[in-house]
Formats: structure tokens, sequence, C-alpha cells
């Protein structure tokens, strides 16, 4: 249960690291958000998969799935 905990709290720190990257790029753009899903879908697709693996963590311990 350790170990998980210290890969949720990994991913929470990459997630919101993520965010952070995102929001003050926004931010450079102001509202020029032309190319919206070019510029930022791979990041927004990377936000998902680390919060698909945070749930999974949680699944994992709260339910017992390997």
């Amino acid at each position: 249960m350790k170990v998980q905990q210290g890969n949720v709290s990994t991913l929470n720190y990459r997630l919101i690291s993520k965010l952070k990257m995102i929001q003050k790029s926004l931010a450079l753009d102001e509202l020029e958000i032309e190319g919206f899903e070019d510029h930022y879908g791979v990041e927004i697709q990377e936000v998902l998969d680390i919060n698909r693996q945070i749930f999974n963590a949680h699944l994992k311990g709260k339910v017992g799935l390997k």
C-alpha cells in the first residue's frame, strides 16, 4: 500500500505540474486560442492519462485488484 500511495503522490505531482504548464502557456497566448487542439491536445491527453493512472491506483487499493 505504501508503494501505491507513493506512486499516487508522484502522479499527483506530475498532474499538477502539467496543469500549471498548460495554464502558463494559455496565459501567454492570451485569447489567441486558434489551433488549441494542435497546441494543447497532447498535454491534455497526458493529463487524462495521469488521472486514469491515479484512479486505477486508488481502485486497486480499495478493491484489491491486481
